[in-house]
């Protein structure tokens, strides 16, 4: 089964399609995890804390297209 999300950033330098490394960064990790961790428990219906405990699926990130900092 495939799922697709769309992260965005409005606000300051992201409607220039820019946006400071660190921030960007740091929320892809917390979505990362949030989506792990969900997901682990729904397929599984264990709770686990650590985002690569996750087994059975995988998490896979597209390039970033163009506009995609707006």
């Amino acid at each position: 089964m495939d799922s697709y999300f769309e992260l965005s950033f409005n606000g300051n330098w992201a409607n220039n399609n820019q946006i400071q490394f660190y921030d960007v960064a740091q929320a892809l990790v917390g979505f990362e995890r949030t989506l792990s961790l969900t997901t682990h428990f729904l397929l599984s219906g264990d709770v686990i804390t650590q985002s690569p405990s996750s087994k059975s699926f995988s998490l896979i990130a597209l390039p970033a297209e163009e506009g995609s900092w707006n």
